[in-house]
């Protein structure tokens, strides 16, 4: 299970309408959502210090 403080840290297991989602969050604006198919999580959403660079990154790998 999850842990979950309003306006502070968000982590963990959560259930979603959409299934299982793993939380690691301090900040909701520096966070990467991976939205995920045939896994035990349908979503992974976890904080990162560049966002834009930690996109490009992921989304390069996934095009080789």
């Amino acid at each position: 299970m999850g842990t979950h403080m309003p306006n502070g840290f968000m982590a963990g297991t959560f259930w979603t309408r959409k299934g299982k989602a793993f939380y690691y969050i301090r900040d909701f604006s520096k966070c990467v959502t991976l939205h995920l198919k045939g896994h035990e999580y349908s979503k992974v959403v976890i904080e990162v210090d560049d966002k834009q660079a930690t996109a490009e990154r992921l989304r390069k790998m996934l095009l080789e």
